[in-house]
């Protein structure tokens, strides 16, 4: 069977509407952690409307937030998955059996990250164009990893990806042990902390940003940054 082209697959590790459920970040209550969380996500709602309409779109959700996702969400996105955040291993081989394996390139994306555009990700199907295993790693500044590129689903690799996310060259080092074709990318931004939070405004203060994160979106993080100037000391 003729594998279609691309699958990208947007992935939270934690509920991101129930406020029952979902981490407090920093100093935030639940409310406005989850509206942190769910503009993060949103954000990539809109840069995948943009030019990936050759590309197959999986939105995944923590079962949790089932009953609490907000009716505009639902209605931008045409494929949810209800995944189980806490069996983050277990959902990978889901999704590798009912999609990564009909595509010739698949890009995870971490919903809790940002500086993704467009033209990243066509110049990551770019690179995982090739007949050999390729694999693409793309991370924050330091050690953790954003996201992950594919063209063959490795188990070993996968299976240990969520537990050495923040583990980038150990990732690395274990990609490379294998006959994979290893790609790199940096720059991406993964908000989990304080610091994370000033590099976010310190970023989205830059002319460039507005190639992954539009003025709409823009302006729904600075009333956040404004609720939390503390954070930015």
């Amino acid at each position: 069977m003729t594998k279609s082209n691309s699958c990208i697959c947007l992935f939270p590790l934690f509920p991101l509407f129930n406020h029952g459920s979902l981490p407090l970040f920093e100093s935030m209550n639940s409310e406005d952690s989850s509206l942190l969380y769910s503009i993060l996500y949103e954000n990539y709602m809109e840069v995948l409307s943009e030019g990936m309409s050759n590309s197959t779109i999986i939105f995944c959700f923590d079962k949790k937030d089932k009953n609490n996702i907000p009716v505009d969400f639902e209605n931008k996105v045409t494929d949810i998955q209800w995944i189980d955040t806490n069996e983050p291993d277990a959902e990978l081989k889901n999704l590798n059996n009912k999609y990564f394996k009909k595509f010739n390139h698949n890009l995870l994306i971490f919903a809790h990250s940002i500086g993704v555009s467009s033209a990243d990700i066509k110049k990551i199907f770019t690179l995982l164009e090739m007949d050999d295993e390729s694999i693409l790693l793309g991370r924050n500044g330091d050690e953790r990893v954003a996201l992950l590129g594919f063209n063959n689903y490795n188990e070993e690799i996968m299976g240990s990806l969520l537990e050495e996310r923040h583990r980038y060259n150990e990732l690395l080092i274990r990609s490379g042990r294998h006959d994979n074709f290893v790609h790199t990318l940096s720059n991406f931004m993964i908000i989990e902390n304080k610091n994370d939070f000033k590099k976010l405004y310190e970023e989205l203060s830059r002319k460039e940003s507005l190639n992954y994160c539009n003025q709409i979106i823009h302006e729904k993080f600075t009333h956040l940054f404004i609720e939390y100037k503390d954070l930015l000391k």
